[in-house]
């Protein structure tokens, strides 16, 4: 879970991804409608779980540099931003 938000994250700035890019969505909305795939969950809990997540799971599987890069609030927003594209 907190991968994919770090994907998300690393590859907006990294400018490899536009959170507004059509095909982006589109492949977000075609995960999205895969049977057993929720719609985005941006919950406060979900945030709580999130939290947690970035040092017990990502921060053993990244680099320090880029662990330090990661910012879980703008990682959040991006997803937002996505979401919101979402028909």
């Amino acid at each position: 879970m907190i991968r994919d938000f770090y994907d998300v994250d690393h590859g907006v700035r990294s400018r490899r991804l536009k959170a507004d890019d059509r095909r982006l969505i589109g492949l977000v909305r075609s995960k999205l409608a895969v049977p057993g795939n929720d719609f985005i969950d941006m919950s406060d809990e979900k945030q709580e779980i999130l939290k947690r997540q970035v040092q017990g799971q990502l921060r053993p599987v990244l680099r320090e540099a880029d662990y330090a890069a990661f910012d879980l609030q703008r990682a959040l927003e991006i997803v937002l931003a996505i979401a919101r594209a979402l028909p």
